[in-house]
């Protein structure tokens, strides 16, 4: 993994965040831009943001993604709505609990917990 890191194309993820704010009728609501982010998938355990990928695969990245878009979000503390989509229904069953990771992968609990909060 670290090979790839170095010398080749990392997978990598990007979100954005949307929120709604809602008016005093349907009609005044409006699409607030919150903001954006994007990183390669990290795969060296002793970096700070580690968040345990240790393979390949896009799995890995929608998870990470998901992931830093859920704490993303809990950090800016704001009460508009905000809808998080992402194109894995997996990862998007993952986050809701609907599904499960047959290894309890690090990534899997670490998402978890992002939406549990």
């Amino acid at each position: 993994m670290l090979w790839i890191q170095e010398h080749d194309l990392p997978d990598a993820w990007v979100f954005i965040v949307i929120g709604e704010k809602y008016g005093h009728t349907p009609d005044d609501s409006e699409l607030a831009f919150l903001g954006w982010h994007s990183q390669p998938v990290l795969y060296e355990s002793s970096l700070p943001h580690f968040l345990g990928t240790d393979a390949i695969g896009s799995v890995y990245a929608e998870r990470e993604a998901l992931f830093l878009a859920g704490f993303w979000r809990l950090g800016i503390n704001s009460n508009i709505p905000t809808v998080l989509r992402t194109d894995s229904s997996t990862t998007s069953d993952q986050a809701a609990g609907t599904t499960c990771c047959q290894s309890n992968h690090l990534t899997f609990v670490l998402l978890r917990v992002s939406f549990r909060l």
